[in-house]
């Protein structure tokens, strides 16, 4: 049995302290307590918060299968193709708004009216 289940028996009363001890194999409480320590560790490395990129990326997927659910569904392997074309025209957006908003910062400039950075 694995340490961190025998644990778990032991706090609901159904094991005794040695029973963990024979069940897990372990001979010293602190070879136990380091065993449970790595579990833990790799627990919270394991549920480390998900990257901008990944969260981009896995919108992007669903974005993906909610405008083209029927055709993914009998050629699934599109799908990074149409993920990369759905960033591309995100990107292209972006940089509309972007051109958008500056020309029509610097035409407020021309015409004299106050901007954050005037």
């Amino acid at each position: 049995m694995d340490a961190d289940a025998a644990i778990e028996h032991w706090i609901d009363g159904e094991m005794s302290t040695k029973e963990v001890m024979v069940a897990t194999g372990f001979r010293r409480y602190s070879d136990l307590y380091d065993e449970l320590q790595a579990i833990r560790y790799d627990e919270e490395v394991g549920a480390t918060p998900p990257t901008a990129e990944e969260d981009e990326r896995a919108e992007l997927e669903a974005e993906a299968w909610g405008l083209y659910q029927s055709w993914l569904a009998e050629e699934p392997g599109y799908l990074p193709t149409i993920v990369g074309m759905l960033k591309r025209k995100r990107r292209q957006n972006f940089y509309k708004f972007a051109d958008a908003f500056n020309n029509r910062r610097r035409s407020m400039q021309r015409e004299g009216h106050r901007t954050i950075q005037s």
